[in-house]
């Protein structure tokens, strides 16, 4: 024989493999069992997806549903496209972050929650709202955070009455969240006197 060559190789062993080098017998005994042990697992593997094909579907169509929730997920840069809407005064972009059977929750109002706004259209016409009742009505030096299906917006607002008279102050919006979007936006606001005097 050539050196370098490869050295004739014996019999397979009645498993299939290659007969295992010369090793203690409790080793020996283990490798072997290890390796029957694999060979079974595979034969079962395949003959269950064989038998119920349906059950390999609802998992990959579980798995399908977790990632595209995680896709749709809201983040602090959602949120703070929400606040940029906001100032921009644009309903449409603002109405596309909140579900359809979303709810707003203002923070004046004779209710112990302030006023609740139920449903898509009731939503939209009381964004619109403040922005007729402060046509500069701003939010500046935002800050978000997201856990899960909650996320908090902290802002100042400001803004000047038809009157004259202006508002600065701190606020946030406790947000639930869910499918990618808002579906209660909860607001809160300082209760600080107007400033200035009214002009009329």
């Amino acid at each position: 024989m050539r050196r370098g060559s490869l050295r004739k190789r014996g019999p397979a062993s009645s498993h299939g493999c290659m007969p295992l080098p010369a090793l203690p017998e409790t080793v020996r005994h283990g490798l072997l069992h290890a390796l029957r042990f694999r060979a079974i697992h595979r034969r079962r593997s395949a003959q269950f997806k064989l038998e119920r094909p349906e059950h390999h579907c609802r998992c990959a169509r579980r798995k399908g549903q977790v990632m595209s929730k995680e896709i749709a997920a809201v983040n602090i840069e959602v949120l703070q496209a929400f606040a940029d809407a906001w100032n921009r005064h644009d309903i449409e972009a603002l109405m596309s972050f909140m579900t359809e059977d979303c709810v707003f929750e203002s923070s004046a109002g004779p209710d112990i929650c302030g006023t609740r706004y139920a449903g898509h259209e009731a939503v939209r016409a009381a964004f619109a709202e403040v922005w007729t009742t402060f046509p500069d009505a701003h939010w500046g030096n935002a800050r978000h955070f997201v856990q899960e299906d909650r996320g908090v917006s902290e802002w100042t607002f400001t803004g000047t009455r038809a009157d004259g008279t202006r508002v600065e102050v701190h606020g946030c919006d406790l947000l639930t969240l869910r499918d990618g979007k808002i579906a209660l936006k909860n607001s809160y606001r300082k209760n600080r006197p107007p400033l200035g005097s009214p002009t009329r």
